[in-house]
């Protein structure tokens, strides 16, 4: 649970942020990150972004 509001954090604080720099931000490695960023995704905290092969992190607007 910590974890999770960790990973929310930076995204709020770094909106479009790409999964390697929330990774060197929150210091998780990319397995454990993206297991993350999947399930606030599907819990709709966040919102993706996909440009090409860049995906792009954000806060999801209420």
């Amino acid at each position: 649970m910590a974890t999770s509001r960790k990973v929310l954090k930076a995204v709020y604080e770094h909106p479009g942020a790409t999964q390697r720099e929330l990774a060197q931000i929150t210091g998780l490695s990319p397995q454990a990150l993206s297991y993350h960023l999947r399930n606030l995704y599907y819990e709709r905290k966040i919102v993706k972004s996909r440009k090409g092969r860049v995906v792009r992190y954000y806060p999801r607007e209420n």
